[in-house]
């Protein structure tokens, strides 16, 4: 069983591939000033996100029409917390594949 790690991400624009396959809370500095243009894809359990804006409106062309915000892979206990989401037009915010997650505030 793994502990859960605690990351606490810096103010900024982040334009990575996030993967997290482990327990782990992610928190922004705050909602305003950490924005990711990225996917999030979480495949364990006991995950938390905090304090963070994800804009995949702009980025159709680096995940090639892909534009689900946050995706939920077979994972439960999934806590997100004061985020801001916003997908293209018709995409979906929250995609959950065969798991559980609850939202916050």
């Amino acid at each position: 069983m793994f502990s859960r790690d605690t990351i606490l991400v810096s103010k900024g624009l982040y334009y990575n591939v996030i993967i997290i396959d482990k327990p782990l809370t992610l928190i922004g500095i705050d909602k305003d000033s950490v924005i990711l243009y990225s996917q999030i894809t979480i495949k364990a359990s006991d995950v938390t996100l905090q304090n963070i804006k994800i804009d995949m409106g702009i980025a159709d062309d680096l995940f090639n029409g892909n534009l689900t915000c946050i995706l939920i892979d077979s994972s439960s206990n999934v806590r997100i917390e004061n985020l801001y989401l916003k997908g293209a037009d018709g995409d979906n915010l929250v995609f959950i594949y065969d798991g559980y997650w609850e939202y916050g505030n």
